[in-house]
């Protein structure tokens, strides 16, 4: 009886493992894969300017609401139930916009219902690990999920690169919509294998965390976090940083160059993560990653508005200690930190709100960052979000408890 326990929790794990992997490589797929699609999309269908605004808006949208769905869902239902939900949302979506996108009503429905299904993974996902990861691997698999969100980004550009080089025609978009069908399979197969598990057991958290922060205090903590994860401008730093190294002076192949050096940064800084994660706990690495962060923001602005006096490459530097310093700590624990402060009790709708929050803020940097540069120029712009971690920095200092083995 006691063998058959351990062999059914290891093949548990196992399975958890494999999920949360193939969770982080469809997370964030989409912002590579769209890319490459694009073009052929304004070949085939024609899409006007602002019908490609409203085919980013439309999956931007769909992203946002699908935390209030999924929140909802894991409330009532078992989370490898919502979680699924979300992967056939997602299905159904690549589908209307592989096969069926010529028609733009359907186009732009399934880019919405992709939004819709993709989404839940940002809620979903963080539940579980709180609710079925041991003490000991909460960390590791929260990180694995973010390693693999990175490796969906190099993966799907990869992807889009190479449908464009063997010049498919039509093809070439919907190949980059049907890949991400893909990830959702493995997702809806691997979720039904798992054990049931009972959501509304009462939270056993009796932590440091309940002695330092009120539960109302922990719960908005936990809401806040993502969102204040965003306002470090790493959405900006990621979409754009050829843009602002060709402002620098940069050639076109050395900022690509450049750029690809920040991202391999974050990559690695990862992978680090998730073999600090447990050793020196949350707090550091989420409070130091802020503090870090904006040290490396204000070299990349110094470079930029000093020109004469700091060399350019000092913003190549400036911007890989801020990608370190957020992949490390904030960036990696997005997600992990509050699942960990909520009780369970109110996981679910905590999650929620803090995945809206999360994705509110990440549109709103980078849908302002442009202008905002164009206005005060980017080293004005990378000052601000320089401030803003600074200000994140002191105020977690004071509020943010330590939650590792919350359970």
């Amino acid at each position: 009886m006691i063998f058959s326990r351990m062999t059914k929790r290891a093949i548990s794990l196992k399975l958890l493992w494999a999920l949360f992997a193939s969770a982080g490589l469809l997370a964030c797929a989409d912002s590579s894969l769209v890319g490459a699609a694009l073009p052929g999309l304004r070949a085939s269908v024609g899409l006007l300017p602002w019908e490609e605004s409203l085919f980013m808006a439309t999956y931007l949208v769909g992203l946002m609401l699908s935390s209030i769905w999924a929140g909802w869902g894991l409330g009532r239902w078992e989370d490898r139930r919502t979680l699924s939900a979300g992967m056939v949302l997602v299905a159904v979506g690549c589908g209307f916009a592989g096969f069926l996108g010529t028609c733009r009503p359907l186009l732009f429905a399934g880019r919405f219902l992709h939004g819709l299904g993709v989404g839940s993974v940002f809620v979903a996902v963080p539940f579980m690990i709180a609710s079925r990861c041991p003490d000991t691997l909460r960390g590791k698999m929260n990180f694995l999920f973010q390693i693999m969100v990175t490796f969906g980004l190099v993966l799907g550009s990869f992807f889009g690169w190479a449908v464009v080089r063997l010049d498919l025609g039509d093809w070439i978009w919907r190949l980059d919509y049907l890949a991400s069908v893909v990830p959702a399979a493995l997702l809806l197969v691997l979720s039904q294998r798992l054990p049931s598990h009972d959501s509304t057991r009462p939270d056993r958290a009796v932590t440091e965390a309940s002695v330092r922060a009120r539960p109302s205090a922990r719960v908005v903590l936990a809401v806040a976090l993502p969102a204040l994860v965003q306002l470090t401008g790493a959405g900006a730093v990621l979409c754009y940083g050829v843009t602002m190294l060709e402002d620098i002076g940069f050639a076109g192949g050395n900022a690509n160059l450049g750029d690809v050096a920040v991202k391999a940064v974050n990559l690695a800084a990862t992978a680090a993560g998730m073999f600090l994660v447990d050793r020196l706990g949350r707090r550091p690495l989420v409070v130091g990653g802020f503090g870090a962060a904006s040290a490396g923001l204000a070299l990349a602005a110094s470079s930029i508005l000093l020109p004469g006096i700091v060399p350019s490459i000092c913003a190549v530097a400036g911007l890989g200690l801020f990608v370190a310093a957020y992949a490390v700590g904030p960036g990696g624990c997005t997600w992990l930190v509050p699942a960990e402060l909520l009780p369970e009790s109110c996981r679910s709708w905590g999650l929620s709100l803090a995945a809206l929050g999360s994705h509110a803020a990440s549109c709103a940097v980078v849908a302002a960052y442009r202008p905002s540069a164009l206005a005060i120029g980017d080293g004005g712009a990378l000052l601000v979000f320089a401030g803003l971690s600074l200000a994140s920095t002191i105020l977690l200092a004071c509020l943010l408890p330590e939650t590792l083995r919350t359970r």
